[in-house]
């Protein structure tokens, strides 16, 4: 859910520095209701392969937005995909998340 949900926000962010990308994924985690730093270890892993690496906003803004869309989609993958529920799941719930952060 949470890979999800990133790999949604960065690709529709027009944004791309270290200080943009932090404050796009600190909202998603506080709108998902989740402690910032439990909602970026899976990203740490997507991004870096490592549950610890660099700072991952710089990381993020490094590897640039085609590489990370693609890690993230990877990672998803690797643990299995999404299933059409659950696609349809996340369709539904992401209007509330996405519209959340505009306010």
């Amino acid at each position: 859910m949470i890979l999800h949900y990133a790999l949604r926000s960065v690709e529709e962010t027009d944004s791309w520095t270290s200080a943009e990308l932090q404050q796009l994924l600190r909202g998603l985690a506080n709108r998902m209701e989740m402690r910032f730093r439990d909602f970026l270890f899976p990203l740490f892993v997507a991004v870096s392969g490592r549950p610890v690496a660099l700072p991952l906003f710089d990381s993020l803004e490094f590897l640039e937005r085609d590489v990370v869309r693609a890690r993230l989609r990877s990672a998803i993958e690797s643990l299995g995909g999404v299933s059409k529920k659950q696609a349809k799941s996340f369709e539904a719930e992401w209007p509330a998340l996405h519209t959340a952060g505009a306010e």
